[in-house]
């Protein structure tokens, strides 16, 4: 299995790719300074306080979190063309074709299952805030 990237790393990155100060951050999170230090030193962190973040950020740190340990392609729809790939694939040998195979297939139930804990961790966060 990948190393577990760091979630408070991950915050603390995409606080500074929207160009917030911390002191933006706290006061969007209601959460002191102090506090947000705190958090992008937290390798865990509370799914409340990650749904509050995602308000903030507008990011899925979930996504983000999955995508990073298990190294996921980031995929450009619009860059990607199907014409060009099929004719690529055409003149791939067998063996290398069939292994491709596989490993589309790997990534596709790597997908699926995202897909399926993205939407669980959904239905947690809609309980928790129910309760």
């Amino acid at each position: 299995m990948s190393k577990k990237p760091h979630i408070g790393k991950l915050i603390q990155k995409a606080v500074k790719t929207r160009g917030l100060t911390v002191t933006e951050f706290a006061d969007q999170i209601h959460y002191s300074r102090r506090n947000v230090y705190q958090i992008f030193e937290k390798d865990n962190i509370d799914t409340d306080l990650l749904d509050k973040i995602h308000k903030v950020l507008g990011d899925d740190f979930l996504h983000t979190y999955l995508k990073e340990r298990y190294h996921l392609p980031t995929i450009n729809k619009e860059q990607y063309n199907e014409q060009e790939t099929t004719q690529h694939n055409k003149r791939l040998t067998p063996p290398v074709q069939t292994q491709l195979n596989d490993m589309i297939a790997r990534l596709q139930e790597i997908s699926d299952n995202q897909k399926l804990l993205l939407n669980t961790m959904s239905l947690l966060i809609e309980n928790v805030k129910k309760k």
